[in-house]
């Protein structure tokens, strides 16, 4: 059976169910009915339409199992069909919305098949609503749970799908070694944060308050490292890029952010016996922090050198290299602010103080 083919054969199954529910009054579809028992539903679809038909097909299916997709055809030609079988209960369904999470974009229970549509019955206090779908066309997105998964949409044209919009293949990213990076990739080149939870960032999610005191100067240190304009933006939205980088790589979220940094205005500072008046109070935070922040900028790794530093040169990578480096971007950061010497003679002696080449 060609991929037409088996087009045909799911729009089969998907009107033998509403057979099955205006006709037949099957009782199964109902808002009791569990998960698994659609999904037998759909198995019981397939073999009557088969019959009717005349179809030679091996059915996979496997009760309570937990592979992707949920059932498996396998024709006379030896090519496999999957159907993936979702279902709602959910008391007010609409008949025009038709949004789900798929599975994660990882497939690590994924069985390989030639195409793959997906049976969506909706049983609601309102009625009950089928509808099927090729599974790559209704890809509209990448969402987040606890991994990436992908977002469907079966009302939307294939036009209309990620793999379409991104230029990125279902089958690249289905055979992909590192999926995640190839979404993650493209969402960067959009200028946008995938931020999602890498498999080596903490499960549970943190407020700010649960962390050490250790773990919060690491963290600031970093910050300041990475994101250079929390300390020369004046912008509102200086803040983003950390919010979301901390949540990928702490699992931590703080709705006050901007006050770790610089809550309470502007200060007077002391850096090798030279007084600094009126300094913003963001350079405190970097005076207090700069013994850490020495440590963090030596070890930050060449992947986050890599991703936030954009335009330095990890083949001359040095101590040196990293802090001249940072603080030309913030020198830059200030170029038309007129106290921009005064701030970067304070920065040079809050380094000396702390380091010594």
């Amino acid at each position: 059976m060609d991929k037409q083919g088996f087009c045909s054969f799911v729009n089969s199954i998907t009107k033998q169910l509403e057979k099955m529910h205006t006709i037949e009054n099957d009782s199964r579809f109902s808002r009791k009915t569990s998960p698994t028992d659609f999904e037998k539903l759909v198995v019981d679809a397939s073999k009557i339409v088969m019959e009717t038909d005349k179809i030679a097909c091996k059915i996979d299916y496997t009760e309570g199992g937990h592979a992707f997709p949920d059932i498996v055809y396998t024709f006379d030609d030896k090519i496999s069909y999957g159907i993936e079988v979702k279902s709602s209960t959910q008391a007010n369904a609409s008949e025009t919305s038709w949004i789900i999470l798929g599975n994660s974009i990882l497939g690590s229970t994924r069985i390989d098949v030639d195409d793959l549509y997906i049976v969506f019955i909706k049983v609601g206090n309102n009625g009950c609503f089928i509808k099927s779908a090729r599974y790559e066309d209704s890809v509209s997105d990448v969402a987040v749970t606890h991994s990436p998964r992908y977002k469907l949409d079966l009302n939307q044209s294939a036009d209309q799908s990620f793999f379409s919009k991104s230029g990125i293949s279902y089958d690249k990213i289905k055979n992909s070694e590192n999926p995640i990076g190839l979404v993650t990739d493209y969402f960067k080149d959009k200028g946008l944060t995938a931020w999602w939870i890498a498999e080596s960032t903490p499960a549970v999610i943190k407020n700010w308050n649960e962390l050490t005191l250790d773990e919060k100067k690491e963290i600031l240190s970093k910050s300041l490292i990475l994101f250079p304009e929390i300390i020369y933006s004046r912008s509102s939205e200086k803040y983003k890029r950390l919010s979301k980088w901390l949540v990928a790589n702490y699992s931590v979220v703080d709705s006050s952010l901007r006050d770790k940094f610089t809550a309470g205005g502007r200060a007077t500072l002391t850096s090798n016996g030279e007084v600094f008046n009126n300094l913003p109070k963001i350079f405190e935070t970097f005076q207090n922090l700069s013994d850490q922040f020495i440590v963090e900028i030596k070890n930050v790794s060449s992947e986050d050198i890599e991703e936030f530093w954009n335009s330095y040169n990890l083949q001359n990578d040095t101590l040196d290299n990293r802090l001249t480096y940072w603080l030309d971007v913030v020198a830059r950061g200030f170029s038309t602010d007129s106290r921009v010497d005064t701030y970067i003679k304070f920065i040079n002696n809050v380094l000396s103080e702390v380091y010594r080449p």
